[in-house]
């Protein structure tokens, strides 16, 4: 459901960036996601850092997305303001006749368990999102 298209809803809100470091000024490189999970008072409720090994940077936009809602689903979380820095995730969540082959059933899976419950999704720039932006980069230089 496009954000327009939207009542104003209050509760459980996801910050979310994803995000590559690229060694060697190479695209794959080694890849982390950021979680930021807020409740409709700006309480951290939880964050991950976590390292995605390598793999480009349109993979861990997804990668990050997938896992959010997956956390979603598993808390039981029925509202839903999701916050992206990627414009691409963005317009998959719009459109999801764009979604890359090779993650199509993972995200086909989210949408459907996003289609049951309130959901809101936004474009967020990077420096609104810096807090899961920094949780992705530690990420992606914390292993492999």
């Amino acid at each position: 459901m496009a954000e327009d298209d939207y009542e104003d809803i209050r509760g459980d809100k996801f910050d979310l960036h994803a995000c590559y470091r690229v060694l060697e000024e190479r695209n794959p490189g080694p890849v982390g996601r950021g979680v930021v999970i807020r409740n409709d008072n700006a309480l951290v409720l939880g964050s991950l850092a976590q390292a995605l090994g390598i793999d480009n940077s349109t993979s861990a936009e997804f990668w990050g997305a997938i896992h959010a809602f997956r956390i979603a689903q598993l808390k039981g979380m029925r509202k839903i303001w999701f916050e992206c820095d990627s414009m691409h995730v963005i317009m998959v969540l719009s459109n999801s006749s764009l979604i890359p082959l090779r993650l199509l059933v993972h995200l086909e899976n989210c949408l459907r368990h996003l289609s049951s419950i309130q959901f809101r999704f936004s474009y967020i720039y990077r420096e609104g999102n810096s807090v899961a932006d920094l949780l992705a980069k530690w990420g992606a230089t914390s292993g492999s």
